[in-house]
């Protein structure tokens, strides 16, 4: 599991044009297509900065209360640009913005729950947030092979596969 509460010197990264490899962007070889997590990347395309700011923007005009924030890919940190307005409210402690590298870390940022990983048997512990799931689902699946049953012979019902 890998969450992380990002600091304020994380949420600005300014270029240093001496570690380009090229003088002009002319230089530069067309990369056709991109490469990596396709939804994170296509998260930075379409502005993470922006859709955190503008989050943000939202908290501030109904107050910030410290409990508002933001979760995003952890790939997308070394993309982040964000204004001092925002980093300052994260330094004071009054907007958040967590990293996370899975859907079981944001599971268990956003429930205080442990999402849970299958045992040696394939069986999520319990208490988990992935085993309360599965049981949720195996109760509806049970529920749905007694309605389809109802008033049939035991050899003519439905098999368990439902």
């Amino acid at each position: 599991m890998t969450i992380t509460r990002l600091e304020p010197s994380a949420l600005f990264r300014a270029c240093d044009v001496q570690e380009f490899h090229f003088e002009t962007t002319a230089e530069l070889e067309d990369l056709g297509e991109i490469i990596g997590q396709p939804r994170a990347v296509d998260a930075v395309k379409c502005g993470v900065n922006e859709k955190i700011e503008g989050f943000f923007d939202a908290c501030q005009r109904r107050g910030l209360s410290g409990d508002q924030g933001v979760i995003i890919p952890g790939i997308n940190v070394k993309h982040l640009m964000l204004r001092e307005d925002v980093r300052a409210a994260v330094e004071a402690g009054k907007f958040s913005v967590y990293a996370i590298d899975s859907v079981d870390d944001g599971i268990e940022l956003l429930t205080g729950l442990p999402a849970g990983e299958r045992d040696e048997n394939g069986v999520f512990p319990e208490g988990s947030v992935n085993r309360r799931v599965e049981d949720t689902l195996a109760g509806y699946a049970e529920a749905m092979r007694a309605f389809v049953n109802r008033g049939r012979e035991p050899d003519a019902q439905e098999p368990s596969s439902i």
